[in-house]
């Protein structure tokens, strides 16, 4: 049913349904993050029992998508990127091109424009930067640990580049040149960079560490709040496939380049399976694309079904991982 809890009432018990189903996965050694989208997905309209009304869900997700930009900003290394990583820059273009090439694919099958048949396959392509960190953690480091920071953190600078273009290109015609969040979303993250990189607020952004941590919470609540059981049952084959190319595809068009930045093979398995999820960089080009007039209902909903899917399944690969450290002294004897 639809639109029984107000925003209120629904912040409120996503945080504690979150808190609890967060405690419960770090119990079964699996990260937090997939008991925030698991609560999300309790809560969201299409599934039965109370929930919150769709229009409240996107305004959660708007809340929460500033929340964490402005944390990846205040968090990412921005200055691990110069000088540029040669392999994490060929890895985000294979997972670009490999996004392109499947929207193609995707958009042949649905009679989508070439239009949105980029767009949709560019929104599966970054990882969320959010994501990566949690479901990775201290497993890997040095070597290891950079590229696969630097190829989440190169995503997430085209995907916002992208967004901020696109309405410009576009223009109204389609849609709306002005998309409400995407300002305040685009703006926290470059605040939150100018903020990280300055030296005499890093103290400051360290005490801010564990206030932070909780601004991933509502979004990837809200996150599993777009998971739609209807248009799964509507488009099954579409979706299997969709899940599929960012949980696997992706994972394998990464691989050569981690074996290029000299990964061996444990620590490119792990960088490219914690890298195979699609979060926040996704859901901006959705609000960009719905925005524009250049995705429609059914492309949106693959996106983001897909997006909730392949968090939860990458959470639940990440138990089977090495355990911190192990991973650690592999990359540092390559």
């Amino acid at each position: 049913m639809s639109g029984d809890l107000s925003l209120m009432e629904v912040m409120a018990g996503g945080a504690v349904l979150a808190l609890v189903l967060g405690m419960i996965a770090h119990r079964l050694r699996v990260p937090p993050l997939a008991g925030f989208v698991l609560a999300g997905v309790m809560l969201a309209p299409a599934t039965p029992g109370p929930s919150i009304s769709p229009v409240h869900a996107g305004l959660l997700a708007d809340v929460g998508l500033v929340l964490l930009m402005l944390g990846i900003g205040l968090r990412a290394p921005w200055r691990a990127l110069w000088p540029l990583d040669r392999a994490a820059v060929a890895g985000a273009c294979a997972r670009l091109g490999g996004g392109l090439a499947f929207g193609g694919l995707m958009g042949i099958g649905f009679g989508w424009s070439p239009a949105t048949s980029m767009v949709f396959g560019a929104c599966l392509a970054p990882a969320s930067l959010v994501a990566t960190r949690r479901l990775l953690g201290n497993r890997l480091c040095g070597s290891a640990g950079r590229f696969t920071a630097n190829v989440a953190m190169i995503e997430t600078l085209v995907c916002v580049a992208a967004a901020a273009v696109l309405p410009a290109v576009v223009g109204p015609a389609g849609g709306s040149a002005i998309l409400p969040g995407m300002p305040l979303a685009i703006g926290a993250l470059l605040v939150g960079a100018a903020l990280g990189v300055d030296a005499a607020m890093r103290r400051t952004v360290e005490q801010m560490l564990p206030f932070m941590d909780a601004f991933a919470v509502p979004f990837f609540v809200a996150l599993g709040m777009q998971f739609n059981w209807e248009a799964i049952a509507q488009m099954p084959v579409a979706f299997g496939a969709t899940v599929l190319f960012v949980l696997v595809a992706k994972a394998v068009l990464l691989h050569p380049c981690a074996a290029r930045a000299g990964l061996r093979c444990g620590p490119a398995v792990m960088a490219a399976g914690g890298l195979a999820q699609i979060g926040e960089s996704s859901w901006m080009l959705v609000l960009t694309g719905v925005g524009t007039g250049l995705l429609d209902a059914d492309a949106q909903a693959l996106v983001l079904n897909a997006a909730a899917a392949s968090t939860l399944v990458a959470a639940l690969r990440a138990r089977t991982w090495a355990t911190p450290g192990a991973a650690d002294v592999e990359s540092g004897a390559a």
